[in-house]
C-alpha cells in the first residue's frame, strides 16, 4: 500500500503527476480500510471513508474526527496539511464506486503540497497517511475502554501521526473533548435507565 501512495507523493514534490496514475485512485488495506487519492501536479487530495462496526465506535470517531480537524485551525498547526471532515463523501469521490462511499463516520479529507512531502519529509508523510486508520483506531477504542463500552483495549502500540504539529496539544485538547462526550454519554444513560 506505501508503494502506490510514496510514488504519487515523490510525483508531487516534482510537481508532476505519475502518468500511469491519474484521476481517482483507490488504495485498499483491509476491506474496511481504504483511501482515496486524486493525484494533481500542484497537491494531492487523500480522503479517508471512515468506518466503524460498533454505534459507540461511531460516534467517538465522528467526535474525535472533528475535533480532529478543529485542532488543525489553531495558530501553532499553519504547516500542517488542510484538512476536513463531512458526513458526506467529498466532491473527489465523484467516480468512486458506490460501496466504496459508505462511511458511518464520515469522510476525511488532507491536501498535501509539494512542501509536505519535500526531502525526509516524504517517508513521513508516507507512514503517517498508511497508519491514519490505526491511529484513529486506537483513539477510539481508548475512549470506548474508558467509557466502558469496549472490553479489549485496540493495540497497545500507539501510531503518532503527525505533520509538524505538537501532539501533546493535540492529545490534549483531544482528551478534554472525549471525556466530555463521555459525560454527556453517561449522563443520557443514567436519564435512560431511571425510565
Amino acid at each position: 500500500m506505501g508503494a502506490p501512495l510514496r510514488v504519487m507523493l515523490k510525483h508531487l514534490s516534482s510537481r508532476t503527476v505519475a502518468p500511469d496514475m491519474d484521476g481517482l485512485v483507490a488504495l485498499v488495506h483491509r476491506p474496511t480500510e481504504s483511501f482515496f487519492l486524486v493525484p494533481q501536479a500542484e497537491k494531492v487530495t487523500v480522503v479517508f471513508p471512515m468506518r466503524f462496526k460498533d454505534s459507540i465506535d461511531t460516534i467517538l470517531a465522528t467526535s474525535f474526527l472533528q475535533e480532529f480537524v478543529e485542532a488543525r485551525r489553531t495558530a501553532g498547526l499553519v504547516n500542517a496539511p488542510p484538512c476536513s471532515w463531512s458526513p458526506y463523501p467529498p466532491l473527489e469521490l465523484k467516480g468512486a464506486a458506490v460501496e466504496a462511499l459508505f462511511a458511518n463516520a464520515g469522510f476525511v479529507s488532507f491536501v498535501l503540497f509539494p512542501r509536505h512531502v519535500e526531502g525526509i519529509k516524504l517517508d513521513k508523510t508516507v507512514w503517517n497517511l498508511s497508519t491514519f486508520h490505526a491511529y484513529v483506531n486506537y483513539h477510539v477504542k481508548s475512549a470506548a475502554a474508558l467509557f466502558g463500552v469496549a472490553g479489549v483495549l485496540a493495540r497497545k502500540t500507539t501510531v503518532c501521526f503527525t505533520v509538524k504539529c505538537s501532539e501533546g496539544f493535540m492529545r490534549t485538547r483531544m482528551r478534554r473533548h472525549v471525556e466530555s462526550l463521555i459525560q454527556r454519554l453517561v449522563c443520557e444513560e443514567n436519564i435512560e435507565t431511571d425510565f
